[in-house]
């Protein structure tokens, strides 16, 4: 069986995985579709002050179908809303290497630490939300998304102290 990658509408990969295995199990195709991978990345995001860890996937509008899969196959599988089509050439799905199959295999087997949503750059100002700085303006040193903590310097009487505060007791000035 051959791995092969499926474009799909940037958002509904999860969609169009639920749609597959559906049609998997109202076809009888387990013999022609042995699996349907989607990798995903946790991030965090914040909401209403909250962190929310929500799933977004790693190559967005795309689905990676193994199987054996005959013209029918690909027909009832291009017929599946949000499908674009399969990549590959005149129609033709094409397979996907071997190395790129590890690549994404290892990513999925890996799966790295849920990461922040948020970017501070180096330089920009931001609003302390609460701690014993609430309300004052500061300015990022450097900002760790793996970690949500944020480095940045607070003017105290005309000299800049540091201070390392997380991702949550910020906010950026707009």
């Amino acid at each position: 069986m051959a791995w092969y990658s499926l474009h799909v509408h940037s958002g509904n990969e999860l969609f169009v995985k639920r749609a597959i295995t559906k049609l998997i199990e109202d076809y009888n195709m387990e013999d022609r579709i042995e699996e349907i991978l989607v990798p995903t990345e946790d991030i965090i995001e914040i909401k209403k002050g909250e962190e929310v860890i929500k799933e977004k996937a790693l190559y967005p509008a795309y689905v990676f179908v193994k199987g054996d899969l005959d013209i029918d196959a690909q027909h009832k599988i291009r017929n599946i809303s949000k499908v674009l089509s399969f990549v590959g050439e005149k129609g033709i799905p094409a397979t996907l290497s071997q190395k790129d199959i590890d690549t994404i295999m290892d990513k999925v087997i890996n799966k790295q630490k849920a990461r922040y949503k948020l970017d501070f750059l180096e330089g920009e100002e931001v609003l302390i939300k609460e701690g014993s700085f609430e309300n004052f303006k500061a300015r990022v040193e450097s900002f760790d998304p793996k970690t949500g903590s944020i480095h940045v310097m607070v003017n105290i009487l005309g000299r800049d102290t540091p201070v390392e505060l997380e991702v949550g007791q910020v906010s950026k000035v707009v």
